[in-house]
């Protein structure tokens, strides 16, 4: 948006009035992206966010890779257009990568302009499927472990944190 403003001064006698100046703000964000999360869920990828806001928001493309730079697009979901209240998403991928898989948003406008999310990453344990540990990285103090199969016996978990330090 443009704008126009200028300064009145008036002493009480007399009135001066200043150049008028222009400025101009940046456009409206296409949206408010509150938080995006991947989780594994029973041999798939739960891909959940939410948005505060939305302006001109045509959709989200869902994009996945194997190491973090090279990104496909591996799914579609429709934006809501416009709006002002807390909007929630949710997508599956049911086709997962084995170890490590990136996942980003491509969020596009009407006019085709587009921006990107952050990343979420997710791991699935390709040497037993039976259980699904996220988020990975952990970030604060949260860690899922989720078991599909039943466990028989001891297992032994350890979490190993950035530096490779056992936590």
């Amino acid at each position: 948006s443009q704008y126009e403003w200028f300064v009145e001064m008036f002493d009480g006698e007399n009135t001066v009035l200043s150049q008028v100046q222009n400025f101009t703000t940046a456009a409206a964000l296409p949206i408010s992206l509150l938080n995006f999360k991947a989780s594994p869920v029973n041999g798939a990828v739960k891909l959940e966010w939410s948005t505060a806001s939305e302006f001109n928001n045509h959709h989200f493309d869902i994009e996945r890779s194997a190491n973090g730079n090279l990104f496909s697009k591996i799914g579609e979901v429709p934006g809501k257009g416009d709006a002002q209240t807390i909007q929630r998403y949710s997508t599956l991928d049911n086709k997962p990568l084995k170890n490590t898989s990136y996942y980003r948003l491509k969020q596009i406008d009407l006019d085709g302009k587009f921006t990107y999310s952050w990343i979420a990453t997710v791991f699935i344990n390709e040497k037993n499927s039976g259980i699904d540990i996220f988020p990975n990285p952990v970030t604060g103090s949260d860690i899922n472990i989720q078991f599909r199969d039943k466990i028989n016996g001891k297992i032994q978990i350890m979490v190993i944190d950035a530096a490779g330090k056992i936590v």
